[in-house]
C-alpha cells in the first residue's frame, strides 16, 4: 500500500511538472504575438504577483524586437535584476539611459545591479551621480545605505590586506629550506651586488638618482618605499 501511494505521488509530481511547463510554453507562445503594451501590462501582473523570474521568462525571448525601447528595457532590468540577474540587468538598463541619461530610476537600478555584482566602483560612481539629482529623501536613504556598506567592504578588503602583509612579514628561519649560506649561494649564481637573501624572501637595495629604493618581494607581493 505504501510504495502504491509513493508511486501515486511520484505520478502527480511528473504531471504536475508537465503542466507547469505547458503553461510556460503556452505563455511563451502568447508572449510572441503580444504587443509590446499587452507584454508589459502581462509582466507587470506577474510583478505584483510576486513572480519576477516568471516576467523574465516573458520578456526575454522578445528583446530582439523591443530592445531600445525604454519602457521595455526598464522593465526587463528590473526583472532581471530581482529574479537574480544583476549581469543581464545592468545591460536593460545601460541601453535605458544611452537612450535617456536623465533617468534617475533607471540610473539608481543599474547602480543595485553593480552594487549586486560585487563592481563597488562602479555603483559608487552610479549611485553618486544618483545624490546629484536631487532625489526624494527615502531614495537618498536607499543610497546612502548601499553607500555605507561599499565604503565597509572597501576596509574590510583593506583590512584583509593587512592581515595578509603582517602574516607574510613574520619570522621564518628557513622557510624554503635553503642551505645556510644561501647569500653566497645567490651571489655566485646570479653575481648580484647587494643581493640579501632573507629565507622566504629577497631583500634588494640599491641607490638610482639619490633615492634609496628598497624592493620586497614575497610570495608574488612586490612593493616599492623611496
Amino acid at each position: 500500500m505504501a510504495i502504491n501511494a509513493y508511486a501515486a505521488d511520484v505520478v502527480d509530481a511528473g504531471e504536475n511538472k508537465r503542466g507547469a511547463s505547458a503553461r510556460q510554453d503556452k505563455d511563451v507562445a502568447l508572449a510572441a504575438d503580444m504587443s509590446l503594451a499587452d507584454l508589459l501590462r502581462e509582466a507587470e501582473s506577474m510583478i505584483k504577483a510576486g513572480q519576477p523570474a516568471a516576467a523574465y521568462e516573458l520578456l526575454e525571448p522578445r528583446e530582439g524586437d523591443f530592445s531600445g525601447e525604454i519602457a521595455y528595457d526598464y522593465m526587463l532590468g528590473i526583472v532581471a535584476l530581482d529574479s537574480g540577474k544583476p549581469d543581464r540587468a545592468t545591460i536593460a538598463f545601460e541601453r535605458v539611459l544611452a537612450v535617456n541619461p536623465n533617468f534617475p530610476g533607471a540610473r539608481l537600478d543599474l547602480a543595485r545591479a553593480y552594487f549586486a555584482m560585487g563592481s563597488d566602483e562602479m555603483a559608487k560612481k552610479e549611485f553618486e551621480t544618483v545624490l546629484t539629482q536631487s532625489p526624494p529623501d527615502h531614495v537618498k536613504a536607499v543610497v546612502e545605505k548601499h553607500l555605507a556598506v561599499i565604503e565597509e567592504r572597501r576596509l574590510a578588503k583593506i583590512h584583509k590586506f593587512t592581515g595578509y602583509l603582517d602574516a607574510s612579514t613574520g619570522w621564518d628561519d628557513n622557510a624554503t629550506t635553503v642551505t645556510a649560506d644561501f647569500t653566497n649561494g645567490v651571489q655566485n649564481t646570479f653575481g648580484i651586488p647587494g643581493v640579501l637573501p632573507t629565507g622566504s624572501s629577497v631583500l634588494s637595495s640599491a641607490v638610482s638618482s639619490g633615492s634609496r629604493i628598497v624592493t620586497f618581494r614575497r610570495r608574488g607581493y612586490s612593493s616599492a618605499y623611496f
